[in-house]
């Protein structure tokens, strides 16, 4: 969440714990759309939605910013650091009777 919309209101939505309407989470951009409310128009939308999404540079631009966000990720801890962490609890899980 905070990647969307920064710490401070990450923080400040997570505290308050209320609920967040499609228009709000717009506005914050925690959403980059709201489709329509009926149900037959708003699968269209979504289709259509997602056909935009996958190709020409909607595509490019959600490739680049996935690729790029793996990879700040991964200097910050390795997909293998998680790998061995998971693997140790699953030992524990199974050899230590917890």
């Amino acid at each position: 969440m905070a990647r969307r919309v920064g710490g401070p209101t990450a923080v400040r939505l997570t505290g308050d714990c209320r609920p967040v309407g499609a228009a709000e989470a717009v506005g914050l951009g925690l959403a980059d759309e709201v489709g329509p409310a009926d149900r037959g128009r708003f699968e269209r939308w979504l289709a259509e939605y997602a056909r935009r999404l996958a190709s020409g540079p909607a595509r490019a631009r959600l490739v680049d910013t996935v690729r790029m966000r793996r990879e700040e990720d991964e200097l910050c801890k390795p997909l293998s650091a998680y790998r061995a962490e998971e693997l140790a609890e699953m030992s524990q899980d199974m050899f230590a009777d917890r």
